[in-house]
């Protein structure tokens, strides 16, 4: 007996320290005795409680609950690891007020007898612990549907992002002969001295050729902005070249329009700062384009100039026209999509509206910004400020604006240098074969051709095994049979050292990457640009003058 009273004694010290309510009941439901919890939460002594049936402390719309889970223990005592039913009740407390609990019911036998035990948590705790969970299982639902969606944007971009470079490699494939053959006719034509209508005729080919390439390559990089993918080099340019170099290109089309075009350094400008040369190039060229287009009467003006303080200098281009200018009202929609001023604006002068969208775009990544000024039939000034990098130790100078006066007649060409050496041209369309033979012919090379990779990798390992490699070998990288980046891997692996450049008609940013990594020396895109073209040629081969 002694040792009974004592583990009792334990027992009731141990469920003083318990947070849950617990109740002793006898086997007819009157309280035999409760913990400390009971009185803290209730109100009640635990020397009141005693002999006090159970239902006394349970709301009078809930006793068929109790008697339930009272009836639901059954005739065997509960088993140590059977979950007991839980069910949320009211509880009367001594000052009359009600605490809501999920109350359980344990029944517990030994050698003295049977005995109940309720066990009570407040269930507001229980909601804050479901609740919970709910958020929890709300969240992971909303996370699963986050990364779902995040798949498929990624597989749409993707998939867009194939496509448009599919759609760049047929385009440009066959624009290469036509470009190239237009201005292999007006070579001759000028040699020849060909009637004024020839001229016209094969500039317009021309012209319109140039045209599809740039909304080609418009849609491209508004695709890449779209999608994050736009990559920015960060590297020393000359401004003044750039302001040149636009120069010298827009001449041409302001003196086939009739309206002048002038250039004006305002302040000295660095030799050089950092950025993005490729797309500040690109900038102006879609800023002047559109002065020289929508400017019927009047001028086109570019100018630049250096603003900021040493530790924080930018670069500035203006372009300004007399043209028909734009309302504020019209302003909102310029730097959408395919968007012009109006409707009418397009069907007289053209265009798709993405010039200035992937200006503005441009200029934002490069942490630079455009701003606007127009009124209707005077015109508009679009000016462009970006950051120039350091400028400690930088020369600066002022540029005569007679240096770009003088390109006034149009773009003399470059002379053809003359090369010796020979190359295997590894190329499977016929018209590009011949297009790029024609140019090869005209520098001095002499060429070899092979329809696929298959036959170029071997190709040029004869020549090697016979003592007379060839000097250069041009590959384009989507062929039948064998593709460029197989045949380029191949011949690295079979030791071959010679220069290899990439002729594709992808025009992805990735894609100089991925030559590069095929084993490839350089990398050039179709079509072919024909000055450009020679420049690398000469990069790899003798001039005659030196051999």
């Amino acid at each position: 007996m002694r040792i009974r009273m004592a583990l009792q004694r334990d027992a009731v010290a141990l469920l003083s320290l318990v947070s849950d309510l617990v109740i002793v009941l006898d086997d007819d439901g009157r309280i035999r005795g409760a913990n400390a919890a009971v009185e803290r939460r209730l109100g009640w002594a635990a020397d009141r409680l005693v002999g006090r049936p159970m239902v006394s402390l349970i709301h009078a719309g809930l006793h068929e609950t109790w008697r339930s889970l009272v009836a639901d223990l059954g005739g065997s005592p509960s088993s140590a690891t059977a979950r007991p039913r839980e069910v949320e009740m009211k509880l009367i407390q001594c000052d009359g007020g009600e605490l809501s609990c999920v109350v359980a019911l344990h029944r517990l036998e030994d050698a003295h007898g049977r005995t109940l035990v309720a066990i009570a948590r407040d269930a507001s705790e229980r909601r804050k612990i479901r609740a919970e969970q709910n958020r929890a299982e709300v969240l992971e639902e909303a996370n699963s549907a986050l990364r779902e969606a995040m798949l498929h944007a990624e597989q749409t971009t993707r998939v867009k992002s194939e496509f448009l470079a599919n759609v760049s490699h047929e385009i440009r494939t066959p624009m290469t002969a036509i470009l190239g053959f237009t201005e292999e006719l007006l070579d001759q034509a000028t040699s020849a001295s060909a009637p004024r209508e020839t001229f016209d005729a094969l500039r317009t080919i021309q012209r319109n050729g140039d045209y599809l390439l740039t909304l080609l390559n418009d849609i491209l990089d508004l695709s890449k902005i779209e999608s994050g993918r736009l990559e920015l080099e960060h590297v020393a340019y000359s401004p003044i070249s750039i302001v040149r170099d636009v120069a010298r290109l827009m001449r041409v089309r302001a003196e086939a329009k009739g309206i002048p075009f002038q250039v004006e350094f305002e302040t000295d400008l660095p030799v050089r700062i950092e950025g993005d040369p490729t797309r500040v190039r690109q900038i102006l060229i879609n800023l002047v384009g559109n002065g020289l287009k929508f400017t019927e009467v009047g001028s086109v003006w570019l100018r630049a100039s250096l603003r900021g303080t040493a530790a924080a200098s930018r670069i500035v281009f203006e372009v300004t026209d007399t043209g028909i200018g734009i309302s504020s009202a019209e302003r909102s929609r310029l730097f959408r999509p395919f968007r012009q001023a109006d409707g009418s604006t397009t069907r007289r002068y053209g265009g798709t509206g993405l010039g200035l969208t992937i200006s503005k775009h441009l200029c934002e990544l490069m942490d630079g910004s455009i701003e606007f000024e127009s009124e209707p039939g005077r015109g508009t000034t679009v000016r462009v400020s970006l950051p120039t990098g350091s400028l400690e130790g930088i020369e600066r100078v002022r540029p005569s604006d007679e240096d770009t006066d003088t390109l006034r007649g149009g773009i003399m060409r470059a002379k053809a240098p003359r090369l010796t050496g020979s190359v295997l041209l590894v190329e499977d369309g016929a018209d590009n074969q011949r297009l790029i033979r024609l140019l090869l012919a005209k520098v001095g090379l002499e060429t070899a051709i092979c329809e696929n990779g298959q036959q170029g990798v071997e190709r040029a390992l004869e020549a090697r095994e016979a003592g007379t490699p060839f000097d250069l070998i041009l590959m384009d990288m989507q062929m039948p049979i064998m593709d460029g980046y197989t045949a380029t891997r191949i011949l690295r692996r079979r030791g071959y050292t010679g220069s290899i450049i990439a002729l594709t008609a992808h025009a992805m940013h990735s894609e100089r990457g991925r030559c590069l990594a095929a084993g490839c020396d350089d990398f050039a895109t179709k079509p072919v640009d024909r000055e450009s073209f020679f420049a690398l040629l000469s990069r790899y081969l003798r001039d005659k003058a030196e051999a």
